[in-house]
């Protein structure tokens, strides 16, 4: 009998050591579900400052695009304005330039038709060599005068 009792008791202790080892890996796995939950949780109140701040800068994003949209109109309007009076100036320029450019013509044309006249009338008095060479360097030079001086003047009022 007492070795049944011997033999009971080293059987209960036998469990007793389970039982106690049993009970230290439930603690243990306890404290790694509480470090869990510390760690879930901090994580949480991490993503949710993060997610909040995302959002003011999302909110910023948008304000400083609108800013900046409203910014390109006003420059692209401007833009629009300005060469609408380029566009004006040019067109006044060209006209001018028309003009200045048929004056041309009609004095190029007289000049040709004084030259040959002057020529014919040389020709005919016989003048030397010497006096029409002259009345052409004259001639020439009022057209150099004209290209230089007066038409300068046109183009630029």
């Amino acid at each position: 009998m007492e070795e049944k009792i011997r033999m009971t008791n080293d059987r209960i202790t036998s469990l007793e050591n389970r039982v106690n080892k049993l009970e230290d890996q439930i603690d243990i796995t306890n404290e790694k579900l509480h470090n869990f939950h510390d760690k879930n949780s901090q994580r949480h109140l991490e993503t949710t400052v993060l997610v909040t701040a995302l959002k003011e800068t999302i909110k910023a994003m948008e304000n400083n695009t609108k800013v900046f949209s409203n910014s390109m109109n006003n420059i692209a309007e401007e833009l629009k304005s300005s060469n609408m009076n380029t566009v004006k100036q040019f067109e006044k320029t060209n006209e001018e330039f028309g003009k200045v450019h048929s004056d041309i013509s009609e004095i190029k044309v007289q000049l040709k038709s004084n030259t040959e006249s002057m020529t014919i009338k040389l020709e005919e008095k016989k003048l030397s060599n010497k006096t029409l060479g002259i009345i052409l360097t004259g001639v020439f030079a009022l057209f150099e005068v004209f290209t230089r001086v007066v038409f300068p003047l046109l183009i630029g009022n």
